[in-house]
């Protein structure tokens, strides 16, 4: 009776393991069109109600395995990274308080899959299996769009799977990949299946860094692999006389390939280097604590103004800036916004999973070792950790990382009642957290619903009633970078010009968009205050230095407000300028301005 009773515990376990981890993978599918930003917010509300129902079952769970369970130097590593930025929320007030409130859930959620993969003997693979299957379903749903069966879910783009674009997509496919060919070498045909399906939509991404993720996965886990390891030392030891030969010929096409991706989008590879070099800068600004979660945006924009204020720059990288949403490269960004403090603790802790993870004996370690390789090299050039999908399987690997350690535990000489109390106090106050940030969410989604009603009437230029509406969704929206242009608009475009500026100064804090200025310009030449208006427009122009909308609005000001030289030189800087892109906008702003010059 006793084997028969541990038969169905095991099963019942699975079962919950498979039931738990499943739950975390619904982002995919989650439609709410009646919400504002709706690709972003639809993911976050389905994430505060699934945490909710998580970190309930998670007393559960935790009761289940606080005999079994051991803490590890991981788990230290987990607190400290959530404890500085809860710490530096609670010091300085968290300008985007999601941001923050994302990064405190995914602690939580750390535990409580640690508790999840501790459930079962299987538990392990169970998850893993998991992940595979949500790797199958997005490998068919990207070969339907290619083929037409489904619909994208970008108008710009043809294969993105249930994702925005085709980078977070490639990147979630890289991080099932590993996975897949830790269970291909083990001669499951199934399995290889869906590893062939994944490396031929690859390519059809048109994702550099997905493709070089693939590559450092893929290296690791075939180096575990015992076969392949016997093959590389017989290659190896044939050709030691000749390795100088070899170097030299691996060293030629790496440089071939590295070219050859770079030609491929070169704009785009040059955008990416000039963001670098101006995330490098703008670190340089605050080093230690960074500008805080959520303001990238303002601080990338003020950084960029400033390099191009102050140095004499190539045309090329006038031509490629931009006004990024994301750094692209998620070691400066977390830099910029946590400072070199947060920085290292992020490196310390996939660091010591890495390390975990070699060091155990587990043999699932290689493929989830492949995963935290392919998410290391995948943000070195993308942004994973603004998907919340792709930050919830990077929890998940670091959960199993700490779940798999061998020897690197910090529990194995407590005492085992207090070892259980540790256990489920960390359930409770996971729960007790959850439960403080994921309450009163309805008037927040119910603002997202207004938010989106509210946006038909001000793509029609309905400005009179929207301002007042959006007056009353400011408290809950304020944290939105869109939001904010949107209701300074309509303040401007209703004579409400002071509370204009102020809502719009709130926006350049949080994004690198120039048009916040250029609105800004705007409304304080209406107030007839032109030395204000004068330095929004140039700060505009600073930021984007290709675009001619700022130049051009400060020629219009300089003519009315009676600085003719000024205007005509301004004018002539205009017509002077070729746009990055010719269009009829473009082309009516310089007819106006020869207009302007015939008369003044």
């Amino acid at each position: 009776m006793e084997g028969k009773g541990g038969w169905v515990y095991e099963r019942m376990a699975m079962g919950a393991v498979c039931l738990l981890t499943a739950a975390l993978f619904g982002f995919w599918y989650v439609k709410a069109p009646e919400l504002a930003e709706r690709q972003v917010t639809a993911h976050r509300f389905y994430f505060y109600g699934v945490m909710w129902v998580e970190s309930l079952c998670g007393l559960v769970v935790a009761w289940c395995v606080r005999k079994s369970f051991r803490f590890c130097w991981l788990d230290l590593g987990i607190c400290l990274l959530g404890g500085y930025v809860w710490l530096r929320a609670g010091v300085e007030g968290a300008a985007v308080a999601y941001r923050t409130e994302l990064w405190l859930l995914c602690t939580v959620l750390y535990f409580l899959l640690r508790f999840v993969s501790t459930l079962s003997r299987k538990a392990v693979t169970v998850m893993l299996w998991v992940v595979l299957g949500g790797g199958c379903v997005e490998a068919v749903y990207g070969l339907a769009q290619l083929y037409g069966g489904c619909v994208s879910g970008h108008p710009l783009y043809r294969l993105t799977g249930s994702f925005f674009n085709p980078g977070p997509y490639s990147g979630f496919l890289v991080l099932v990949l590993p996975i897949a060919l830790f269970y291909s070498l083990k001669n499951n045909r199934l399995v290889w299946g869906i590893m062939l399906l994944i490396l031929s939509i690859l390519p059809a991404g048109m994702s550099r860094s997905s493709w070089l993720a693939a590559v450092a996965a893929m290296g690791i886990v075939c180096l575990y692999h015992e076969p392949c390891r016997r093959l590389l030392l017989r290659g190896w030891r044939k050709l030691r006389g000749r390795s100088w030969w070899i170097v030299g010929i691996g060293g030629a096409l790496l440089c071939v390939l590295l070219l050859g991706l770079y030609g491929m989008k070169k704009d785009s590879a040059d955008g990416r280097l000039l963001m670098w070099k101006i995330e490098v800068r703008a670190m340089q600004e605050h080093p230690w604590i960074g500008v805080g979660l959520g303001n990238f945006g303002g601080a990338y924009g003020e950084a960029q103004a400033d390099y191009f204020a102050g140095t004499t720059v190539r045309e090329q990288e006038e031509k490629v800036a931009g006004a990024p949403e994301y750094g692209f490269n998620e070691y400066l960004q977390l830099g910029m916004e946590l400072g070199m403090i947060g920085l290292l603790l992020f490196l310390g802790v996939l660091g010591m999973a890495a390390w975990q993870l070699i060091r155990s004996g587990q043999p699932e370690a290689p493929a989830v070792l492949g995963g935290l390789a392919a998410y290391a090299v995948f943000a070195c050039f993308s942004y994973p950790l603004n998907v919340l999908p792709l930050i919830v399987v990077l929890v998940l690997f670091l959960a199993l990382a700490g779940t798999m350690a061998g020897k690197d535990r910090v529990s194995a000489d407590l005492h085992r009642k207090g070892r259980q109390l540790v256990v489920w106090g960390v359930a409770m106050a996971g729960f007790l957290i959850t439960e403080e940030i994921v309450r009163d969410k309805a008037e927040l989604r119910q603002a997202y619903v207004h938010w989106k009603e509210e946006q038909h009437y001000f793509n029609m230029n309905i400005f009179e009633e929207t301002v007042a509406h959006y007056r009353e969704l400011y408290s809950c929206l304020k944290d939105q970078p869109r939001f904010l242009f949107e209701y300074g608009q309509c303040l401007s475009k209703t004579g409400q010009y002071e509370e204009a500026i102020r809502i719009l100064s709130e926006g350049v804090r949080l994004s690198a968009d120039p048009m916040f200025y250029n609105i800004m310009g705007r409304s304080a030449q209406a107030l007839g205050r032109y030395g204000e208006a004068e330095t929004y427009f140039e700060q505009a122009a600073r930021r984007v230095p290709h675009r001619l909308y700022p130049l051009y609005l400060l020629a219009k000001m300089y003519f009315e407000s009676g600085q003719t030289e000024k205007g005509r030189e301004m004018a002539w800087r205009v017509l002077r300028k070729e746009p990055k892109v010719m269009s009829e906008v473009v082309k009516e702003m310089k007819a106006e301005l020869r207009e302007c010059l015939k008369e003044k």
